[in-house]
């Protein structure tokens, strides 16, 4: 009996193999295949996204910046920096009052009690490196919209951004 199974199955095992694939029915996919491999009976298949989250290598700052930066939340003053790693800012703030001191780069800072007309600024000179040809943005946004934008190159230049709230 077992001889009679195996002889059995070596046999479906056979003639499997050797049929021919069935053609594709004829669409979009399969004229594509055919430009690509003449001939070829075989269909290809989309590859479907991986399901496995990439790992988020932004610093904790940056991870900061970028939702400050991308909130469309009230009025923001946004430092951009390209090989700037320290800025010298004064800005207004909504209590009508001004604040300065020393900052790492990027920076951004989010205020809203803003009303229509008052005055909006920032200053940032570039303070570290003190050598080199680093630059910096600044740019105010309301909103999602940029209200105001300079720019500045090298130590110990200035970008100043200045607008009325709309």
């Amino acid at each position: 009996m077992k001889n009679s199974v195996l002889l059995l199955f070596v046999a479906l095992l056979l003639a499997a193999c050797s049929q021919k694939p069935t053609p594709i029915p004829p669409t979009a996919t399969r004229k594509a295949t055919e430009t690509a491999n003449p001939g070829s009976f075989w269909s290809t298949r989309t590859a479907m996204p991986s399901r496995t989250p990439t790992k988020d290598t932004r610093t904790d700052t940056e991870k900061a910046f970028d939702g400050c930066a991308k909130s469309g939340v009230g009025v923001r003053y946004v430092i951009e920096a390209n090989e700037v790693s320290g800025v010298s800012l004064t800005f207004s703030n909504d209590s009508n009052g001004t604040e300065q001191g020393n900052f790492s780069t990027p920076y951004c800072k989010t205020f809203t009690n803003f009303k229509k007309g008052d005055f909006l600024y920032i200053s940032a000179q570039i303070i570290l490196p003190t050598t080199g040809a680093g630059s910096i943005t600044c740019k105010i946004y309301d909103g999602d919209k940029v209200i105001s934008q300079a720019s500045a190159n090298g130590f110990p230049n200035i970008a100043t951004c200045n607008t009325s709230k709309p």
